[in-house]
């Protein structure tokens, strides 16, 4: 490093210029420099004194904006600029969403291009965020939630193995060909092959699912054919759901059954079923614990499962041609889930329960 050799220093301040070489071995590097560098100057020993004690500070020689910033510079803003910069933090702190644009039109006193306001909001810590999408509640469903909430972590707090014993059950729908949002579809090449995707077709084929999380277990998947009615649903539970349960050799007394509050499940047939198998043991629209409505950010389904297996199922380079080979992506979806993975989602189901309870019932996805 030159700061160790390129050094014309007085005897009384070498001490301050590191090196790990005795007087003569530093004599012979600065002859050798100085023939390997005979048409550049050497420099000064106030140079040298400098460049170090910078380095010391900052960590860097080069002249960068960052490292600029780091010693406290700051560019010289007129009046007018930074009067512009003001109009533009005010627009943006009081405007609703809008891009920068809008931002721009808003701020009469100069005329902004939209690439100058982003670098002024920019140069002022400002970030752009997307807007989420959450489920639409209303004031009643604030209390049915928060109430469930409450019920729930208390029973998880008196019983470690609560939230193990519950068996959360959801259907999903299938399209043959999947949702895609061109948007986060990409493909880099040299030039445009136009590939396409096919999401629209005359007669659309679909597959309707029913599964269930229970403990370190997936249960499931079992396939609906059309439209779920509580005959189907009745059926389903009789023949598939429940027998699934007892092949696990897990006793049905400890398992408390939660579903949603689809029409075909409060059926009263569904409910006196559900009744004489799990007791009172029934998180649901009608059952023990009231299973609050628009919750889809509490179900363990629904903010999990079916993201995870559809995202699994639906990949460009292998999709699906018929409804049997989708069928088997799902199957082997579902199988390849592990039991860590399944305790990291019921710790994430009690997290959220924290956060809906601290937000009083109102939706809290955005704060994740």
């Amino acid at each position: 490093m030159f700061i160790k050799y390129f050094a014309r220093v007085k005897s009384s301040n070498r001490d301050i210029i590191p090196r790990n070489s005795s007087s003569k071995q530093w004599n012979r590097n600065k002859l050798f420099l100085r023939f390997l560098l005979q048409d550049r100057p050497i420099p000064s020993h106030a140079t040298v004194i400098n460049t170090y004690e910078k380095f010391k500070r900052v960590g860097c020689l080069h002249k960068c904006r960052s490292c600029m910033h780091a010693e406290g510079w700051k560019p010289k803003i007129s009046e007018k600029r930074e009067e512009i910069e003001t109009a533009v933090c005010a627009a943006a702190e009081v405007s609703e969403p809008c891009s920068s644009r809008k931002i721009a039109e808003m701020v009469p006193i100069a005329d902004l291009t939209p690439r100058t306001t982003r670098n002024i909001l920019h140069r002022n810590g400002y970030h752009s965020f997307k807007v989420g999408t959450v489920q639409e509640i209303f004031p009643l469903d604030k209390y049915r939630r928060m109430e469930f909430c409450e019920t729930v972590m208390e029973k998880a707090n008196r019983d470690g193995s609560f939230i193990g014993n519950i068996l959360f059950t959801d259907e999903s729908t299938f399209p043959l060909h999947g949702h895609h949002n061109p948007s986060v579809v990409r493909y880099w090449s040299r030039e445009n092959k136009h590939l396409s995707i096919p999401v629209r077709t005359q007669y659309p084929q679909k597959l309707n699912v029913w599964a269930g999380i229970l403990g370190n277990n997936i249960i499931g998947p079992f396939f609906i054919d059309g439209t779920l009615t509580a005959a189907k649903y009745l059926a389903l539970l009789q023949t598939q759901i429940v027998p699934a349960i007892r092949q696990l050799g897990i006793d049905l007394a400890n398992i408390w059954f939660q579903q949603d509050g689809c029409p075909a499940h409060n059926a009263a047939i569904v409910h006196t079923y559900l009744e004489s198998v799990f007791d009172h043991r029934i998180i649901g629209g009608n059952g023990t614990i009231k299973w609050p409505p628009r919750s889809p950010d509490l179900a363990p389904n629904d903010f999990f499962l079916w993201g995870y297996v559809k995202s699994t199922v639906y990949t460009f380079n292998e999709r699906a041609d018929n409804l049997h080979n989708l069928q088997v992506k799902i199957v082997e979806a579902l199988g390849q889930i592990q039991p860590s993975t399944l305790l990291r989602v019921r710790q994430e189901f009690y997290n959220r329960l924290t956060y809906c309870s601290l937000n009083e019932g109102d939706v809290f996805e955005p704060q994740l």
